[in-house]
């Protein structure tokens, strides 16, 4: 009985030992991360009205929509060919091998 008792406390006072330690949260000061604090010198109307006289002189990157269409390829095959080709590998076993083999 008091090696039950002995156990219990044990596994208590393991268990409150360590949520303790892992309860502790670091700032980020603590964390050995450096504290980056940032100070604005301009206010958001400066930015915006800067931002928009790079635009106009083509300072900026072109964005993702700035890029240019690429004409479609035209595909190797046409419709009636690739169902025609199906239609081949139903009829010589070809497609049933490869679905035993990859499984289908």
């Amino acid at each position: 009985m008091k090696s039950k008792i002995k156990n219990s406390i044990f596994v208590i006072a393991t268990s409150l030992a360590s949520a303790a330690f892992f309860s502790q949260t670091a700032t980020a000061g603590e964390s050995g991360y450096p504290v980056l604090q940032s100070i604005s010198e301009k206010t958001t109307a400066q930015v915006k009205e800067e931002l928009r006289k790079a635009k106009e002189s083509g300072e900026l990157s072109t964005s993702d929509s700035a890029y240019p269409i690429l004409e479609s390829a035209e595909a190797p095959k046409t419709r009636s060919e690739v169902k025609a080709e199906l239609k081949q590998a139903r009829t010589s076993e070809e497609l049933r091998k490869f679905e035993q083999i990859y499984g289908g």
